[in-house]
């Protein structure tokens, strides 16, 4: 049974005119590996392997994320201005707690990285799914 993801890696292969014993290479994956994500044998691969496989096709991880639909790709923020504000104001205590100073960053920063939050949330309920 071919998952999404290993669809988008049979096709991004042809495409890109490559091997998955090149791609293992330019990943530093295992072959076998790359072909049980290809099988959907994999039922959730690491953020570490995701990030080799994006590193394998030549592309960032974001843009792999957004072309195997892991997360949307049409990059309208997901949280407006005011959600992003409140959203950054809850989690405030917990990142003064580890040591991050979230008041440093302007209005632009705090709806990047609150947007970039979420996006990371969706991919990890992506991963645990069932």
């Amino acid at each position: 049974m071919h998952t999404k993801l290993g669809r988008y890696i049979y096709d991004e292969c042809k495409r890109k005119d490559i091997t998955v014993k090149e791609l293992s290479e330019k990943s530093y994956l295992s072959e076998d590996y790359i072909n049980k994500i290809k099988r959907g044998s994999v039922n959730a691969p690491s953020i570490d392997t995701l990030e080799r496989l994006a590193q394998g096709f030549g592309m960032s991880l974001k843009c792999f994320l957004e072309e195997t639909g892991m997360i949307d790709s049409t990059y309208a923020y997901a949280l407006d201005r005011k959600q992003s504000i409140d959203f950054i104001n809850q989690i405030k205590p917990f990142s003064q707690n580890v040591g991050i100073d979230l008041s440093v960053l302007n209005e632009e920063e705090i709806i990047e990285l609150a947007n970039y939050i979420m996006n990371t949330i969706k991919m990890i309920y992506y991963k645990y799914e069932k």
